[in-house]
């Protein structure tokens, strides 16, 4: 059972994160501070939670500077990190997750 309950919070990390990465773009295109800042909150709760700690980290940094000055680059940076999660997590499920 446990497998099916970890490959179900993978799962739901990728679709749920690949839709708040999107939002943060838009909502530093969109020149939105709350928005941004509430997704990046979202984006990093939920990859703490699945040990995508670069990109949780990423998103407490832009959550720290509170800024739309610094949050192009910044968003640069969680989507670099971003896609390197995306890679190992779809490798995972694909290969079935091993001790």
């Amino acid at each position: 059972k446990e497998p099916d309950i970890l490959k179900k919070a993978v799962t739901n990390y990728l679709n749920d994160s690949s839709k708040l990465v999107k939002a943060l773009r838009h909502a530093v295109e969109m020149n939105d501070l709350t928005a941004c800042l509430n997704a990046a909150h979202s984006l990093k709760s939920a990859s703490f939670n699945v040990g995508a700690v670069n990109v949780a980290e990423r998103c407490q940094q832009l959550e720290k500077e509170n800024s739309l000055e610094c949050a192009s680059t910044i968003l640069l940076s969680i989507e670099d990190e971003y896609d390197e999660v995306q890679i190992v997590l779809k490798e995972i499920l694909e290969k079935g997750l091993q001790p």
